[in-house]
């Protein structure tokens, strides 16, 4: 894996300055890192389609309990046999997870190919980062080719929020073959602190970019595409879903009611409903002076895939759910990631 020049931080510092005078998308355009795939093929093995394409969706929300992670990946009996992690909320040089490349360390266990794409650069990189970047990542057991990054419509401007920031929502595009055939691979992250249409907004943008680059070839997209059914940037609206419990429960059973995008979704030939468990909880997101909130953000989206098995592997470590489990008791009720991880199985329909 390339590695950005250790300049990055201060010319992203620089191209900040012209902000608000020059728009942020515009200023993102004069920093060559954010468009850049970071790949790695160092696994390249031919797959033999002998069963399904098994494939996971985790945010693993920076990287912060590594050793567990891994130990998940590896050993747990939902993850340790994918063939395809689409990966969000990596750091690469944060200080808040060791500045440790996580994307290449997770690669390098897995034994899977990899590409990274630049979401952000903190601008509070002066804290102790090596080098501030934040973003999201495709695994696969096969070669990856034709990597890109795009870069989502900015719906909320994290460079003037608490966590000041250059960048903005991306996925990362790549394709790989398996058993001779294409697919196509997106790891893709939505905006939450918007409203439903400013993530139908992003989707949008999405599709038309997928379409215009991987054409009629089978797809599997998926990431946290946080639909929380609210609009995450009213602190109001935050607070209201939290102190009600049975809202939590209608809003995660009816996202597809709520969040208009996978209505747009369906009608423009993406599988949500047969790729994933509708009425789940993926996120335990956090709220002072009240219990976790609930929500459903994380989901597959495919094309030209039948899709079985959709299930969902709690990210609170059980040594119970590993084999030979007890010698990593200790790390039991520790949250290995504020999500849960998705997984599905996937064979190519007929043509």
């Amino acid at each position: 894996m390339d590695h950005p020049t250790n300049d990055l931080y201060q010319r992203a510092s620089a191209i900040a300055k012209l902000i608000p005078g020059l728009p942020h998308v515009d200023a993102l355009r004069k920093i060559p890192e954010m468009f850049t795939p970071y790949v790695t093929n160092a696994f390249d093995s031919p797959r033999t389609l002998d069963g399904p394409i098994k494939a996971a969706v985790f945010n693993i929300e920076r990287g912060f309990r590594l050793e567990e992670l891994l130990i998940y990946l590896t050993r747990h009996p939902g993850l340790k046999d994918i063939d395809i992690l689409l990966a969000n909320e990596l750091d690469w040089g944060m200080k808040r997870t060791n500045n440790r490349n996580i994307t290449a360390e997770i690669a390098s266990v897995l034994k899977m190919n990899c590409v990274f794409g630049l979401e952000f650069v903190s601008l509070s990189a002066d804290a102790g980062n090596s080098l501030g970047l934040h973003g999201n990542a495709v695994f696969s057991k096969t070669r990856l080719t034709d990597c890109k990054v795009i870069h989502l419509p900015i719906v909320y401007e994290w460079f003037d929020s608490d966590q000041p920031r250059l960048g903005s929502r991306n996925a990362v595009f790549a394709k790989t073959k398996i058993n001779g055939r294409e697919i196509g691979l997106i790891s893709a992250h939505l905006e939450n602190r918007t409203d439903p249409r400013g993530r139908l907004l992003q989707f949008e943008f999405l599709h038309q970019e997928a379409l215009a680059y991987f054409g009629d070839l089978p797809l599997i997209m998926g990431g946290d595409m946080n639909t929380n059914c609210v609009n995450g940037a009213n602190d109001l609206e935050m607070v209201a879903l939290a102190a009600s419990r049975a809202d939590q429960l209608a809003k995660m059973s009816s996202v597809d009611a709520i969040e208009p995008l996978m209505a747009f979704a369906e009608r423009n030939g993406w599988n949500y409903r047969g790729a994933n468990l509708l009425n789940k909880s993926t996120r335990r997101k956090d709220m002072k002076g009240y219990p976790d909130i609930n929500l459903n953000l994380d989901w597959f989206f495919t094309r030209g895939l039948n899709c079985v098995n959709p299930a969902v592997v709690t990210a609170v470590f059980n040594s119970d759910e590993i084999p030979d489990g007890a010698a990593y008791r200790h790390f039991n009720g520790v949250e290995i990631s504020d999500h849960d991880a998705i997984t599905v199985e996937a064979r190519f329909a007929e043509r």
